[in-house]
């Protein structure tokens, strides 16, 4: 098989609409290796500080049938260089050995940096064994699935992968969808190769369900990743985590339950209030697409008032902020007729006014191909996002973004210390000087993939962000300010000033993540005294306050959470609290905060 360097080159397909924003682009040219498409991934695989992109095909690997190869292509600045010889990853592809093709046989490619040495690795999911690939950061790939045992029951018929810190230890856990047989696996990620299948223990195991893709969030805010399983033929699932690695129901709790024909998910926060939204793919012609309003205690689907229900047979959907007005618009891509044999075309919903427009035409997104999975990153490092779309029977195909009324951005790239390498589960917020905030989930998720990109923002005219937090999964909270627009930058966990008491959502004093700063203050003469400290059986918290009045005591443990809160009442300028009876057995690192209307202290308290 020879290598093939792929310049990318504009089609003819250009409409005649001066307003279109988007240049479909071929990687191939007229002949193509790469016309059924399943999952499409991004990483920078070779960390030289662009995207390269992994193709799955979805028929039984034939070494002698091209448009039968996964294959990897290096980014080279726009121009793509087939390098799935070179990288090792052309050997042991995935064969069907008789199995019927349904959806595909090989079904989704998710990145990850599992082991965290800074190359991100590879799962492939099948209708079959699935394959885990360690990248050993020299440009070639191991094959270790069977070393970490991960490949799954042979009856799996395995769809969407998720890399994800569920146990909050700092590694990243594996969770694979099943469609069809043997349920959902759940792999607690051990140290070096080693993961340890917990499905059923976790209570995700779903067997009886037909998960096309899964994807994280934490809803309650505790510090912990819950998930939502967007399933065919039956209701979506949402689980708590409920933080000792065993998760609960909660689909009915929180309004989540949708019994479409679920495929494709994709988290935004849509009215910029800290509360992330869930917008998912059905075939609308059975059921409407939902799109679940986060109303800070439950979820409403307003999908009708937004006009985002009627996507057709949705497969991939993503969240774009295209123009950089601060806007999340939303890209669904469809299957191309239903059984009224009615072609579809792609949908390009623009968010304007606070509802969404059908702008597909006028953009030049209205593409009428048998679309599968798309994912959005920036190909060409213009600052601006780009759309690739695969599909089946054409081949793969790049958007490239042309906007003329593109303004300001920035995009951030993450490493994760404390935390997992990706930073997977971090949440950014920015405020702007025309004090708008914004949010982001890093998750990576698509349909039948998982990517690990910068986080892109648009600034409209902003030329700078007044305030850049992050909310890591570790539970530090770290602050920049005075951040230029126009850049690409990156921050490493541990490296920014740290703060106290701050959530990204509207309860902004349940989390406190310092490991290391001993104490802090904002409110004169309000002092918190520890003895002993450390201590064994009890210890006294003096709280020391300016003027009398009411005071709140939290303490939290050494991943953020909040693990007791008392209100008093204090009518002198100090009060002895005994160390709460029970509070957690043995031994341990604790944060106790008080909170006043004076201001808020933070004191570190060991027990022996």
């Amino acid at each position: 098989m020879k290598f093939f360097i792929i310049g990318v080159f504009v089609c003819c397909l250009i409409t005649e609409l001066k307003a279109q924003e988007f240049t479909k682009l071929s990687l191939f040219g007229s002949v193509s290796d790469t016309h059924y498409a399943n999952g499409i991934s991004v990483a920078d695989y070779d960390a030289d500080g662009d995207l390269d992109i992994f193709i799955v095909a979805r028929n039984s690997f034939d070494k002698l049938d091209p448009k039968t190869w996964n294959r990897l292509y290096e980014n080279r600045v726009g121009t793509f260089v087939d390098v799935t010889q070179k990288s090792g990853l052309h050997a042991m592809q995935y064969s069907a050995n008789g199995k019927i093709l349904r959806e595909g046989i090989k079904m989704g490619a998710g990145w990850g940096d599992y082991d965290n040495d800074g190359y991100p690795d590879l799962f492939l999911t099948n209708q079959g064994k699935d394959q885990l690939w360690h990248n050993m950061g020299n440009g070639t790939f191991e094959n270790v699935t069977d070393i970490a045992g991960v490949a799954g029951p042979e009856e799996r018929y395995s769809s969407s992968i998720l890399w994800w810190d569920y146990d909050n230890d700092g590694d990243l856990d594996l969770y694979v969808s099943s469609w069809e047989g043997g349920g959902n696996g759940l792999y607690r990620n051990d140290g070096g190769h080693n993961f340890a299948d917990v499905s059923e223990a976790s209570g995700l195991a779903n067997i009886d369900g037909s998960t096309w893709t899964s994807i994280p969030l934490d809803v309650n805010k505790d510090g912990w990743q819950d998930i939502y399983l967007v399933n065919d033929f039956q209701n979506n699932l949402f689980y708590l985590n409920m933080s000792d690695g065993h998760f609960e129901d909660a689909t009915g709790k929180y309004n989540l339950y949708d019994s479409g024909n679920g495929m494709g998910v994709d988290i935004c926060d849509f009215n910029n209030d800290g509360n992330f939204d869930i917008y998912l793919t059905n075939i609308s012609q059975l059921r409407k697409n939902p799109f679940f309003i986060n109303t800070g205690g439950t979820f409403a689907n307003k999908s009708r008032e937004l006009g985002v229900d009627d996507a057709k047979w949705g497969w991939a959907c993503r969240f774009i902020d295209f123009d950089h007005d601060m806007d999340e618009d939303l890209y669904v891509v469809n299957q191309e007729f239903f059984n009224d044999g009615v072609q579809e075309y792609n949908r390009f919903y623009e968010l304007t006014g606070g509802k969404f427009k059908d702008n597909s035409v006028l953009y030049g997104l209205d593409n009428v191909t048998d679309s599968r999975t798309m994912e959005v990153f920036d190909y060409n490092t213009d600052g601006d996002l780009d759309i690739i779309l695969g599909n089946w029977g054409e081949e793969v195909l790049i958007f490239d973004n042309q906007s003329q009324n593109k303004k300001n951005w920035i995009q951030i790239k993450l490493e994760g210390t404390v935390s997992n390498k990706n930073a997977f589960g971090t949440v950014i917020r920015i405020k702007t000087p025309d004090d708008v905030y914004q949010h982001r989930l890093y998750h990576g998720i698509n349909f039948l993939g998982q990517s690990i990109k910068p986080i892109h923002f648009g600034l409209a005219r902003n030329k700078k962000i007044d305030e850049l937090t992050l909310f890591w999964p570790s539970g530090k909270v770290e602050k920049i300010y005075d951040v230029s627009a126009n850049q690409l930058i990156k921050f490493k966990e541990g490296e920014q000033e740290e703060v106290f008491g701050e959530a990204y959502g509207t309860d902004d004093n349940n989390i406190v993540t310092s490991l290391d700063q001993l104490s802090y203050s904002s409110g004169a003469q309000l002092d918190l005294q520890i003895f002993p400290n450390p201590f064994t059986d009890n210890s006294t918290l003096r709280l020391y306050l300016p003027k009398p009045g009411n005071a709140q005591l939290k303490i939290h443990d050494t991943l953020g959470r909040k693990i007791y809160q008392k209100n008093f009442s204090i009518k002198t300028s100090n009060i002895d609290i005994n160390w709460p009876e029970n509070l957690i057995p043995g031994a341990g690192t604790f944060f106790c905060q008080v909170i006043t209307e004076g201001g808020r202290i933070v004191k570190k308290v060991l027990k022996r």
